[in-house]
Parts: C-alpha cells; sequence; structure tokens
C-alpha cells in the first residue's frame, strides 16, 4: 500500500479582507466609538447630590441603538465576502 502525503500550501499574498470589508469595519468601530462617547458622563459631584442627567434620552435610547448597529456593521464586515 502506497501513502501519499498531505501536503497544504499556504498563500502568502492573500488579502484576508477586500476593500469594502474594512470600509465597513471602519465604519463600524467609529459608531461604536461614537456609541460609547455618547453614554459616557452623568457622574455625580457630590455622593448628597443626584444628577438627573444619568436618565437622558441620549444615553438610555440613542447611545445603546448606535452601539448595537456598530456592531451589527462590524459583524456584516467579517461574514461579507
Amino acid at each position: 500500500m502506497v501513502r501519499q502525503k498531505c501536503t497544504m500550501e499556504v498563500n502568502q499574498n492573500k488579502i484576508l479582507f477586500k476593500k469594502a470589508n474594512y470600509q465597513w469595519l471602519i465604519s463600524g468601530l467609529v459608531l461604536l466609538v461614537f456609541g460609547y462617547w455618547l453614554m459616557w458622563g452623568g457622574k455625580a459631584q457630590s455622593i448628597n447630590i443626584f444628577n438627573y442627567e444619568v436618565f437622558s434620552t441620549v444615553k438610555l435610547t440613542i447611545a445603546p441603538i448606535v452601539v448595537i448597529i456598530g456592531y451589527l456593521l462590524v459583524f456584516v464586515a467579517i461574514l461579507k465576502q
């Protein structure tokens, strides 16, 4: 019985993603940074003083939606061929 050696050729010059994938990835990362920046802040100056900025519409509604859209864009960029 003759055994053949299995050899796997690795192409060193193959680019993992295309230009469009990198554009989707960068736009998703920018949206993620922007969404987290919108959530940032709202810290109270003192323990005895409550800051109502924590309950703003931007921090509770808009920022999480922007972050989810950013994660979806990154997901699409990775899976798109």
